[in-house]
């Protein structure tokens, strides 16, 4: 008789363990859905960010701007073709940039490092840069063109809190 009454006791707590399971998963599973709902989170996962950057023009944060900004369609369509020029010049540049960048390591980690050659690739280091500058101001300037005053100033308050955020992190 008493080997009914164990088996039904470990039944029960395997039950019981199992529902527990059950609910943390379930509660794991929520929290990550909160996470991903926001629109402010983009840590999480960036290999599956950048795979679905692939399929569409606008990255997470351009989407929470664009809705802020409540452009219309024809609004929606010139930024996404000022953005994609915009980054293809941009990849262009920081390719060039990183390029530069190795061979002047290259020629100063070199057994007789050649000043000359490492003064020209310093200065063309600052070109690239000054070009990458130029290219920013130049996008924000064509994305203001079209807009409003009222969208004009929540761009200016999305890139101020942008650039903020990011200056805050490096800060601390």
């Amino acid at each position: 008789m008493t080997y009914f009454k164990n088996t039904n006791i470990w039944f029960w707590g395997f039950i019981i363990l199992l529902i527990i399971n059950i609910s943390v998963i379930a509660s794991m599973a929520f929290v990550m859905y909160s996470f991903h709902k926001d629109a402010d989170y983009t840590a999480f996962h960036k290999r599956v960010i950048k795979s679905k950057r692939a399929n569409t023009m606008h990255s997470k944060g351009t989407k929470s701007l664009i809705m802020k900004l409540k452009l219309n369609p024809e609004q929606k369509r010139e930024m996404g073709a000022i953005r994609k020029e915009h980054f293809q010049e941009m990849r262009k540049l920081k390719k060039a940039l990183h390029i530069n960048q190795h061979q002047l390591f290259e020629e100063a980690s070199s057994d007789k490092p050649d000043s000359t050659l490492i003064a020209e690739y310093r200065e063309k280091n600052i070109e690239i840069q000054e070009k990458i500058i130029d290219e920013s101001l130049i996008f924000f300037k064509k994305i203001r063109q079209d807009l409003d005053k009222e969208q004009q100033a929540l761009l200016k308050a999305h890139y101020e809190d942008k650039f903020n955020r990011t200056n805050n992190t490096q800060n601390k």
